[in-house]
């Protein structure tokens, strides 16, 4: 799946509650594909860290190998 963040720091904050409310379980992994045209990552980098702050297991990569590897681990 794919999905571009376009979004605001407080909508992001509020991500991981739409995760709860849609009843994604908390051991389902998130692995965000950091774009290469659009910085900063810092956008990112914060869903990450809210995302596991609320237990879910999130994680950034440059590239989609790596990404798929961790998927599939």
């Amino acid at each position: 799946m794919h999905a571009d963040l376009d979004v605001g720091v407080l909508d992001v904050f509020g991500l991981p509650e739409c995760h709860d409310r849609a009843g994604m379980p908390r051991n389902v992994r998130i692995a965000l594909l950091l774009p290469r045209a659009r910085q900063p990552a810092g956008l990112y980098q914060f869903y990450e860290t809210v995302s596991r702050n609320k237990g879910y297991q999130c994680r950034l990569f440059g590239s989609r190998q790596p990404a798929e590897q961790w998927l599939e681990s």
